[in-house]
């Protein structure tokens, strides 16, 4: 197994120390090129991207909020994986889905609600 030289990793420093990686953490990243650390992770509601909370389901678990956060406000370099661009496609049509049925579907079943309960209702006092 090759051996990875961290002392060659740009910005290596930085990401240690937001991640408070362990002696042992550290040898497994140096002797398999990745290691499983526990993420320094507190919740701050001030600095939540969507800070309404009109289209999110579980505020301060979602991985965006733990990007922003931890990655993009520190200014730490990204490491890109495929799954990550997937997660990332998935959130923003979750998103825009979300956007879409509270602006847009919303309000439209409830014109057709609004605009059509006279009728049933006056069909419903017929049967009876």
């Amino acid at each position: 197994m090759a051996s990875n030289d961290l002392s060659q990793v740009a910005y290596y420093d930085r990401v240690k120390q937001a991640l408070n990686l362990t002696a042992e953490q550290e040898s497994m990243l140096e002797k398999c090129g990745f290691t499983v650390a526990q993420m320094p992770y507190a919740y701050d509601p001030s600095i939540e991207y969507d800070p309404e909370g009109t289209f999110s389901s579980s505020q301060g678990t979602r991985f965006e909020d733990f990007y922003w956060q931890q990655v993009y406000n520190p200014d730490l370099p990204v490491f890109v994986t495929t799954d990550s661009i997937l997660h990332l496609f998935h959130v923003v049509f979750d998103c825009s889905l979300r956007i879409i049925e509270y602006r847009v579907f919303y309000p439209m079943i409830y014109d057709v609600y609004r605009i059509r309960l006279p009728t049933i209702t006056e069909r419903l006092q017929l049967d009876s």
